[in-house]
């Protein structure tokens, strides 16, 4: 955890919400050099231990239901508002009763949703009392790491089942073998899995191998020291979905975190060089321009040793203006920058739109934007695809009286 999409190493602390809220387990580590910390402790422990930290909250996955459903293509706008309906057969109450969250939206129209009664939402919210802003609220099965082709397995107090990016599910360990094996029957053949790794904590005994007969599939025990949350929290960072339950009237204002002392001084001797740097750049552009004869003369020798086979300058800042255009070009193809400069060039043209967010992760930009309304941010993917890109909108949300959606960006090959 504490990889690239976080820039500077700060310190992170993931609550784990048992039982009930009275007792929290949480993990702390992601400063240089620190070990992952362990504890079981009390709720004002937890509020304690977690200031001024970026802070996950993992809620009983058992209340939380993840969902799969394919509908037509439409607007995120749209979309948000069709998506709770189309699940509603499937739900025990009304759905004005659930809280409907949009995790992942993929080309074909299907939608990966987290579903969970609103009473939940506030009841797992109550007891911090605004005391903490949470970088994401996640059900606990994605604690489980995600490998395409393998489901993995936990058998703790519950069982926890991780089936796929978006998916999971948490049951008594009465039923999991079943509910497993219906899982298995109602998968497609492409997303059945060759592999299942099973998780064991504590003294929780594991199945029988005959019992898992029915399942034509490679099954792998792993006895594991500690509990879930330690033996997992270290990849979770690359393992979590960009799901997170706070969205809509559940959203939370983040603010920024205090750095330590050494990371502002970094970034002050950094912006102190890289003013120095622009001063003299200003400074020598203003000489230069005042000394138009001695400029020329320069231009002339510059364009010689760009073009040493030209016998006159002819339009030097037009021929130069355009080589520098082909190594930009070459240049937009190459990582990061490529990418970084292309999203630029079209996020500069819509004005209503703001970048709250980016990192560079798997050879795609992660981009976070915030606007007035759904119509922009579909006018924003629209314009990215044009611009020899392919951006994905992974997720949409209400933020007060804007809208905020994060997409993903790479260069087309």
């Amino acid at each position: 955890m504490g990889k690239q999409g976080w820039g500077i190493n700060m310190a992170f602390i993931i609550l784990r919400l048992l039982d009930d809220t009275e007792n929290i387990e949480f993990v702390l580590g992601g400063e240089l050099h620190s070990p992952i910390i362990s504890k079981i402790v009390t709720l004002n422990e937890a509020i304690a231990a977690a200031k001024d930290k970026i802070v996950f909250l993992l809620v009983p996955g058992m209340d939380v239901i993840s969902f799969e459903k394919t509908l037509p293509k439409m607007s995120m706008s749209k979309l948000i508002k069709a998506l709770p309906y189309a699940i509603e057969d499937q739900l025990l109450e009304s759905i004005d009763h659930y809280h409907v969250v949009i995790g992942h939206l993929a080309a074909d129209g299907r939608v990966d949703a987290l579903v969970t009664p609103h009473r939940n939402m506030e009841a797992w919210l109550a007891p911090f009392q605004k005391q903490l802003v949470f970088e994401s609220m996640l059900p606990d099965y994605f604690l489980l790491p995600y490998e395409s082709g393998v489901w993995h397995v936990a058998i703790e107090k519950n069982v926890l089942i991780r089936t796929g990016l978006y998916k999971g599910l948490s049951c008594d360990r009465e039923n999991w073998l079943q509910i497993l094996q219906i899982l298995w029957q109602e998968s497609s053949e492409a997303s059945r899995p060759t592999k299942l790794i099973v998780h064991q904590y504590g003294d929780q005994p594991f199945p029988d191998a005959s019992e898992f007969d029915a399942l034509p599939i490679t099954v792998e025990k792993q006895k594991e020291s500690g509990t879930l949350l330690t033996t997992m929290a270290e990849h979770f960072e690359q393992n979590r979905p960009s799901g997170n339950l706070l969205q809509d009237k559940f959203a939370q204002e983040h603010h920024l975190i205090p750095m330590k002392k050494t990371a502002l001084i970094t970034l002050g001797m950094f912006a102190t060089a890289l003013f120095i740097s622009l001063l003299g750049t200003i400074i020598q552009y203003v000489a230069l321009d005042r000394q138009d004869n001695f400029l020329q003369t320069q231009i002339t020798a510059l364009y010689k040793q760009i073009y040493p086979a030209a016998t006159s300058v002819v339009a030097p800042k037009i021929r130069i203006q355009s080589t520098l255009n082909e190594l930009q070009a070459n240049q937009a193809g190459n990582g990061y920058l490529g990418v970084l400069m292309l999203t630029a060039q079209v996020l500069k043209q819509l004005p209503a739109i703001q970048v709250m967010s980016l990192r560079y992760q798997d050879n795609q930009l992660v981009i976070e934007l915030q606007a007035n309304n759904f119509k922009s941010l579909d006018l924003a993917l629209s314009q990215l695809n044009k611009n020899n890109l392919i951006a994905k909108q992974d997720q949409g949300a209400t933020k007060g009286n804007q809208v905020v959606a994060r997409f993903t960006i790479r260069e087309k090959t």
